[in-house]
């Protein structure tokens, strides 16, 4: 089993952008507010991105939610 990780996060009011890396590849996976996940091609038939996506969506609301606490 290939083991993923998320190595980056562009964080924006609506949507948040995770940069994953699986073994040598990354790829961007987006989560909009509302929850929904945008996986990329290469990552729709992946046997692990039901596990990408929710770490995703995990990752982006606790970012999220970080932000609006260090908010003045």
């Amino acid at each position: 089993m290939t083991a993923f990780r998320v190595t980056g996060i562009i964080l924006g009011a609506r949507q948040a952008v995770l940069v994953v890396a699986i073994g040598d590849e990354q790829h961007r996976v987006a989560v909009t507010a509302a929850g929904a996940v945008l996986v990329p091609a290469a990552l729709a038939r992946h046997h692990l991105r039901q596990d990408i996506e929710a770490e995703a969506r995990v990752v982006a609301a606790a970012s999220w939610l970080g932000k609006a606490s260090v908010a003045p």
